[in-house]
């Protein structure tokens, strides 16, 4: 069995990777032939830049984490997670800044977290009532 190495492109080590981390390195593969010992923080960037304009943060955020990964198990990548920052929405806080407020402003956030997530759940299932409801009424 041939194993994966920093001498090899992205494109090299699909063939060797599960279906999942395929899918999440495809993008890669296609938009930068590279050996994987050569990625650095720009290649990352450039990349967040581009599939921003066709996919979501979380997909985008999920296929940089599926290469930083590939890039561990060859043995480089660690500065690069070291200094990584995933995506998140401008408005949303990090994790330093959300550190830094006071307890009591945390956990008026958290609550209001949890009633958040409260409302897509019965969201979901009000939607899921009524799909049924029509799938029922049209199968008739």
């Amino acid at each position: 069995m041939q194993e994966i190495t920093q001498e090899m492109t992205v494109r090299d080590a699909l063939p060797l990777l599960s279906p999942a981390q395929q899918i999440n390195l495809q993008p890669w593969a296609d938009e930068f032939g590279i050996l994987l010992r050569e990625f650095h923080m720009g290649h990352i960037k450039t990349y967040e830049d581009l599939r921003l304009r066709v996919a979501s943060r979380e997909v985008v955020n999920a296929e940089v984490s599926t290469l930083l990964d590939l890039l561990e198990s060859v043995g480089v990548g660690a500065e690069i997670r070291r200094r990584y920052q995933p995506l998140r929405e401008p408005d949303e806080l990090s994790p330093e800044e959300r550190a830094s407020l006071p307890e009591r402003a945390l956990k008026y956030i958290e609550k209001l977290e949890g009633e958040l997530q409260e409302l897509e759940a019965r969201n979901d299932r009000t939607k899921n009532r009524l799909r049924r409801a029509n799938w029922a009424k049209w199968s008739r």
